[in-house]
């Protein structure tokens, strides 16, 4: 498929997505026109903006409806996020105009799900920001399929145009998904008999990021100054907001865990080299924020090793390091193929021909 076939084919579920939202925003008024009417009798009058927009945030068990004023360069958009929704205020973030200037809304400047703010003001400890207005709204899986439905279509059309061939049908993205995932066990499993595959298992990875993030974009080799280079830079922009991971990729060959469960050399190395870019980040705030705009407290990862010989004291540990390593993520080569693959089982599930809602 052509890359402009493959726009209007993800343009065309989109408006599916923005049709099954309309109809669910439509359903909403009509009891907001009645409580309207009610409200008259009593000298309540409700105004509302012509110039709305709508934001569909799907998370795993329910969308999060947001409807307010429009502001310059803001469209009707589809944000799928892989959280529960009982997480929505860490992810949901709305623009406003304040000053002159596009602000952004989130946790701590917001309502509830469920509210509805018409002209009114909030201040915080450094601004007051006007609302013109704002509506939001939960809508559980289940109470409106076809919501949901037009949600997980767009998502999955979406991660198919990340993959080469660019196929047409769901199947046929599910199927395209599967044979990167076996490409790359068929990989892991060649490194582990022969060392000299380890450099093209290493760039398999780096030319499928979709293995590490299914929907989201990618900046190779990406240098911090003259002093340090990251394999990769993953752009999560699915998030309300650019959420950027650098990520350091090790040999699959590299041990872990000592006997005595401590990190072996080559883990507290990657570690460390981590460490290196946050210090280089944090003297040089504003160089990176020129080339990636957004760029902000971001996230590390470090892929190094196997699991497939851990014992579940090993687990143990690995769990309990990446806990303690809150800004740090240290994964094994298996645990990149067990997530594509529940990515890919997820979809299946949705997609069977005899699914039903959930």
């Amino acid at each position: 498929m052509t890359k402009s076939k493959t726009k209007k084919l993800i343009e065309r579920k989109a408006r599916r997505v923005l049709d099954a939202e309309r109809q669910y925003w439509a359903r909403h008024d009509r009891l907001l026109r009645t409580f309207g009417r009610n409200a008259e009798i009593v000298g309540i009058q409700r105004i509302e903006p012509k110039d709305l927009i709508s934001w569909v945030f799907g998370f795993r068990d329910a969308c999060i409806l947001v409807r307010f004023k429009r502001v310059a360069n803001c469209d009707f958009r589809v944000i799928d996020i892989d959280a529960p929704s009982s997480k929505w205020s860490t992810f949901v973030r709305i623009p406003v105009e304040s000053d002159g200037k596009i602000v952004e809304i989130g946790h701590g400047l917001f309502f509830g799900i469920g509210s509805l703010a018409i002209d009114c003001e909030i201040v915080s400890s450094d601004r007051s920001v006007q609302i013109p207005y704002l509506q939001t709204l939960k809508c559980e899986y289940g109470e409106n399929p076809e919501l949901e439905d037009a949600i997980h279509d767009l998502s999955i059309t979406i991660a198919g145009a990340l993959v080469h061939d660019h196929p047409t049908t769901n199947q046929d993205v599910i199927g395209q998904l599967e044979q990167l995932l076996t490409e790359f066990r068929h990989l892991l499993d060649q490194t582990a008999a022969d060392d000299s595959k380890e450099e093209v298992l290493q760039n398999h990875l780096k030319e499928h990021p979709l293995l590490l993030i299914p929907n989201g974009q990618i900046i190779p080799k990406q240098k911090l100054g003259e002093d340090f280079c990251t394999d990769f830079v993953l752009i999560d922009m699915l998030d309300q907001g650019p959420k950027y991971t650098l990520v350091e990729i090790e040999k699959s060959s590299h041990r872990l865990f000592t006997t005595s469960g401590q990190l072996r050399s080559e883990v507290q190395h990657a570690i460390h080299q981590t460490c290196q870019w946050d210090v280089w980040l944090q003297k040089h705030a504003g160089y990176l924020r020129e080339k990636l705009p957004g760029f902000e407290s971001p996230q590390y990862m470090i892929v190094i090793g196997r699991s497939t010989g851990f014992t579940e004291t090993d687990r143990e540990y690995l769990r309990a390091y990446n806990r303690r390593l809150t800004s740090t993520q240290l994964l094994t080569y298996d645990d990149v193929a067990k997530m594509f693959e529940d990515r890919i089982s997820a979809l299946k599930q949705h997609f069977a021909p005899n699914s039903t809602p959930r």
